[in-house]
């Protein structure tokens, strides 16, 4: 198993915070694993979590994704205190 493909099945079974129980899907990320720049997201909107995939909007429909990875990052706004994994 791939250092990718582990780091996924570890997001997909993450129930560290209250987040986990009120998601769709795991947003984990798309593209090119080996791409030279990775865009990351502030939080999955309810399109990325209904499709299970970052940035769904019109903002990126256009863009080739095999040149890059995209991501986004976990928490949401109005829930980032309730992640103490994700504390700063």
């Amino acid at each position: 198993m791939s250092e990718w493909e582990a780091l996924r099945q570890e997001c997909l079974h993450c129930h560290a915070c209250t987040l986990a129980d009120t998601r769709t899907n795991v947003v984990f990320g798309v593209g090119r694993e080996d791409a030279e720049v990775m865009i990351i997201g502030e939080a999955p909107g309810a399109n990325e979590d209904l499709q299970g995939e970052p940035f769904v909007g019109r903002v990126l429909a256009k863009w080739d994704r095999s040149s890059f990875y995209l991501v986004a990052h976990c928490s949401v706004l109005q829930s980032f205190a309730s992640c103490s994994h994700e504390q700063m």
